[in-house]
């Protein structure tokens, strides 16, 4: 009866129900295996992808990065090939100085193979003096219309492995060292002491008739900073009329409202005309490309092929304690007032003589003049320093120079028949707060022409004199007894200035309008 009930349908026993489930870890191995392969078929695509991915944003980096080289290398060869007027496209490498024509509006495209792989593609805009299209906002006119600002648009294209990106720059040439017809400070301008005298405007148009007071005469005052200012005369440059002012005041945006209480600016004694607040800063052009011109326009002026230093410096008498000039150091020291040194300049008013100095230093009474201020009146004194620095990286001067000294009564070309006759350059250090050789008296009480730039520099004169010229720099203090005549020929100092980038936007991959490559930005 028993065999009978096990084979019985529907009745199992412990044997069979074991024997039932003899394939079920087979299928369960199976089960994980697909599983695990169906996560790694899904890792490994992963991987790959983001292999793929990871690739292509680096591409599109490196893309960029060469759309970026377009740019700076179109800024190179505008540089390289000046003096370039608007109308005129630079050469390519290695005769950049090479001026094309313009080919409808445009430069280029400029093609190259980058070293690190990969190609840039630029164009280069004729050049403007007025708005252009392009990244970003118009450059801030200069403060008077008798000086322009040059313009241009460059727009590269990046190519690597496939990968395209675009980039825009707009660049800007600033031909021109004084913002302003006279005296410019960046941080501070102060002229005058006590009240100041009100003179009739008949005796403040005769500058020899001045008695002792600080006046302006054609010329004008401007500053980012605070301004005061005593004067016993201020007639502004009757070429820089605006609104019927025939002279002017500039405050930049920077400017505070008030100085020590008083509305800003301070002018008593004066016989002003017009006060413009701008709503932009006022800007000095860099000294940087006037340094590194020297006197071939190409070489640096620290470099003896950049200056005359070796043949044009003459000690007088030849017996002077000295030598005065440190060939290793490129500085010049006056002993003692028993010597003075001259230099040669040029009858070249494009090309002066160019001395470039690691310091100056004079003692009282000393003198540094134009050898023939006549035949060759031309010269440029530069105060290099230490915080330019070379093309190679080193800075310019070695460390404990860059400094202007001068004893009471020491003049720098006080015998320059012209303003373009001493054009001073002071580069000064990068601290503009009277640190480290960056405060220099200008003891001379004589009547001198001269262009004096120094914008990392407070100047101080402290004798005062006649001064015809121009003067631009950190700070500019005058004591009451100084008369100042802006002498507009000082704009023909800077001609060579370089192009520098003052706005810069990303493109789109392509651009949007057919035959025009600046669009899409």
């Amino acid at each position: 009866m028993r065999g009978d009930r096990d084979r019985v349908p529907g009745l199992s026993t412990p044997r069979r129900r074991l024997a039932d489930e003899a394939g079920i870890a087979l299928v369960v191995a199976i089960g994980v295996m697909l599983v695990i392969g169906a996560i790694a078929a899904g890792v490994a695509t992963l991987t790959v992808t983001a292999k793929s991915q990871t690739s292509a944003d680096r591409s599109s980096v490196r893309a960029l990065a060469a759309a970026e080289s377009g740019l700076r290398i179109g800024t190179l060869y505008l540089n390289e090939a000046t003096p370039i007027t608007d109308g005129q496209c630079p050469g390519v490498a290695p005769n950049v100085a090479t001026k094309a024509a313009l080919v409808a509006g445009r430069c280029g495209p400029y093609t190259i193979t980058l070293p690190t792989g990969g190609t840039t593609s630029f164009t280069i805009t004729a050049g403007a003096t007025t708005a252009i299209a392009c990244a970003g906002s118009q450059v801030a006119a200069p403060t008077r219309p008798s000086l322009v600002i040059h313009q241009r648009c460059i727009t590269a294209t990046g190519l690597v492995n496939g990968a395209t990106r675009r980039a825009q720059a707009r660049v800007a040439s600033v031909p021109f060292i004084f913002p302003v017809p006279g005296i410019f400070g960046v941080h501070n301008v102060k002229l005058g002491q006590g009240a100041g005298t009100t003179l009739p405007l008949a005796q403040c148009a005769v500058p020899s008739s001045l008695p002792n007071g600080t006046s302006l005469i054609m010329a004008s005052v401007g500053t980012d900073g605070t301004l005061t200012t005593a004067l016993g005369c201020w007639l502004g440059d009757p070429t820089d009329v605006i609104n019927g002012n025939t002279s002017r005041l500039y405050l930049g945006v920077s400017s505070p409202p008030t100085n020590n209480g008083v509305a800003n600016p301070s002018i008593t004694g004066a016989q002003p005309g017009g006060i413009v607040k701008l709503n932009y800063d006022i800007k000095l052009p860099l000294l940087d490309p006037l340094f590194q011109t020297g006197m071939d326009g190409a070489t640096d002026a620290s470099l003896p092929a950049g200056n005359n230093n070796a043949a044009g410096i003459h000690a007088i008498p030849l017996t002077c304690t000295g030598p005065p000039y440190d060939s290793l150091t490129r500085t010049l020291t006056l002993p003692n007032n028993a010597c003075s040194v001259t230099l040669d300049g040029s009858n070249d008013i494009d090309h002066p003589k160019i001395y470039d100095f690691c310091g100056v230093t004079l003692p009282n009474n000393g003198a540094l003049s134009v050898t023939d201020p006549l035949l060759n009146p031309y010269v440029q004194i530069f105060v290099d320093s230490t915080a330019r620095k070379l093309a190679n990286g080193s800075p310019a001067c070695t460390a404990g120079t860059s400094t202007v000294a001068m004893g009471n009564g020491s003049s720098i070309l006080p015998n320059a028949s012209i303003s373009l006759g001493a054009q001073i350059f002071i580069y000064g250090t990068t601290d503009p707060d009277g640190t480290n050789g960056n405060f220099i008296s200008w003891r001379n009480g004589a009547n001198v022409k001269m262009l004096l730039v120094a914008p990392h520099s407070e100047i101080f004169f402290q004798n005062g004199g006649t001064i015809t010229g121009g003067v631009a720099a950190y700070d500019v203090t005058a004591n009451n007894s100084m008369v100042f005549l802006w002498d507009q020929t000082v704009d023909r100092s800077s001609l060579r200035a370089l192009y520098y980038r003052s706005s810069y936007t990303e493109c789109a991959k392509a651009p949007t309008i057919a035959g025009n490559p600046d669009s899409g930005c």
